[in-house]
């Protein structure tokens, strides 16, 4: 019961009332008692005071015989109420007048005006004295104690009987309303379990309660997200699969070229061009594979303090041969910059950027590699990594898109995946680092430029 909504509502609100009606009866009990205790000394005050002024001034004052007796009843009583009353002169204490409902003993032997509890035989009484204005008789009225307890408890019983009969109708008038209250609640989770697992339209958020309403709204957010992150995903799929289909038909041609070659000459570059192909194919799938792991990182999850400087120094080493093959001059110019970050997707953003500035900067080329601190324009430190080429750059109307994954810059006679660049984005953005792309080296080529924020 308390897995659903409605119970738990339910159960809260009656633990809540139970408790307090315990603490309420339990008032009512003493409180009962006492007004049962007091209204029976005001009844016998009253009764006392009507004795005193009905008792006539000749009466005789001398012990009077045992009174009348009453008739025997038609009907036997349901219950016998037990009462005394006693009228003493007070000078010879003597009983004037009395119920024979005890012994012809003073029910308040110390004959002093009020209310007392007194033991009469094993029976514990409560009796009241009241004196005229003279002084000349008493009255004393008694009931035994256990009938006032007798009438407390049976208006306690009732009382009770009532209680229990009003909790259950307010649970079920409670459980009707919580009912008719999440209806709207019962209404969404019935649609949504009747849609399919890959339904992702919002929610209806019509007629809904106000405390639901933004659980609805986070809900149709998320559903919105969770829609472009699959049409992203689709796209990815297809878009590798084209990327995937191209390197692995030319391994299928030069495979076949190596096989049907005619003379040595002609296998081995047949065989040269299928290596190429590989390491095309092969790099491609690791770009993949990295996109693929950057984008189910949950973010700021893992990060820690690193020495941008020194893993800039480590990957640019791995490009001094690729560099010096094309003739290439590659320079450095570091000083040491910490950061909070990954270290692993930060090596990765580092490795494409290097990478991007040798494949483009041509024959002969140079690349500038730069890590430095800097202060941004709002007094923020921060850490600034540029990479800059002066190879034939990207057209200005180009450079927006250069970050789209696949994209690659027409007319450009270096064969990519379009997918490097895209991965330092991504990086960039899980590191709340901004990207600037400008000119290159001397105004030609092509520089980027990140900020990180400084640890």
């Amino acid at each position: 019961m308390t897995a659903s909504l409605h119970g738990r509502l339910l159960l809260t609100i009656l633990i809540v009332i139970s408790l307090v009606w315990v603490a309420w009866f339990g008032c009512q009990v003493l409180q009962t008692r006492q007004q049962q205790e007091t209204a029976w000394d005001e009844i016998s005050r009253d009764t006392a005071e009507k004795i005193i002024t009905s008792m006539p001034r000749d009466l005789e004052l001398t012990s009077q015989p045992p009174g009348f007796r009453m008739p025997e009843p038609a009907e036997p009583r349901l219950r016998e109420h037990r009462m005394a009353f006693q009228v003493w002169l007070k000078d010879g204490a003597r009983l004037l007048l009395g119920s024979p409902a005890i012994d012809r003993k003073p029910l308040k032997p110390d004959f002093r005006d009020g209310r007392a509890m007194v033991l009469i035989g094993e029976e514990e009484w409560r009796v009241f004295a009241l004196s005229d204005a003279e002084n000349i008789i008493q009255v004393q009225i008694g009931k035994p104690q256990s009938e006032l307890d007798a009438a407390a408890r049976y208006q306690m019983q009732l009382a009770l009987l009532a209680a229990i009969v009003t909790f259950v109708l307010l649970t079920l008038a409670i459980w009707l309303v919580i009912c008719l209250s999440l209806r709207s609640v019962d209404r969404l989770q019935a649609i949504i379990q009747a849609r399919h697992s890959l339904d992702l339209e919002p929610l209806p958020n019509t007629k809904v309660p106000s405390e639901i309403q933004p659980l609805v709204d986070s809900f149709n957010r998320l559903l919105v997200q969770l829609s472009a992150a699959l049409e992203g995903e689709r796209r990815f799929i297809a878009d590798a699969a084209h990327e995937l289909r191209t390197p692995l038909a030319a391994l299928t041609a030069h495979a076949e070229l190596a096989l049907n070659a005619r003379d040595g000459r002609s296998e081995r570059e047949a065989l040269l061009n299928l290596m190429a192909v590989v390491k095309r194919s092969g790099r491609l799938s690791e770009q993949l594979l990295d996109l693929a792991r950057i984008d189910s990182r949950p973010e700021a999850s893992g990060s820690h303090s690193i020495e941008l400087h020194e893993l800039v120094l480590l990957v640019a080493r791995d490009f001094e041969v690729m560099a010096s093959k094309k003739q290439q001059t590659l320079s450095l110019q570091i000083e040491p910059c910490t950061m909070q970050g990954y270290i692993d997707e930060l090596g990765i953003l580092v490795r494409n950027l290097i990478d991007n500035a040798v494949r483009y900067a041509g024959e002969g080329g140079r690349i500038e590699i730069a890590c430095k601190n800097a202060t941004a324009a709002g007094g923020a430190q921060e850490v600034r990594l540029r990479v800059a080429d002066d190879g034939p750059g990207v057209p200005a109307e180009e450079r927006e898109r250069i970050f789209d994954r696949f994209y690659r810059v027409p007319g450009s006679s270096e064969r990519g995946s379009g997918i490097g660049l895209s991965l330092v984005s991504r990086i960039a953005q899980l590191h709340g680092a901004s990207i600037e792309v400008s000119e290159g080296i001397a105004g030609r080529g092509f520089a980027v430029t990140l900020s990180f924020p400084k640890a």
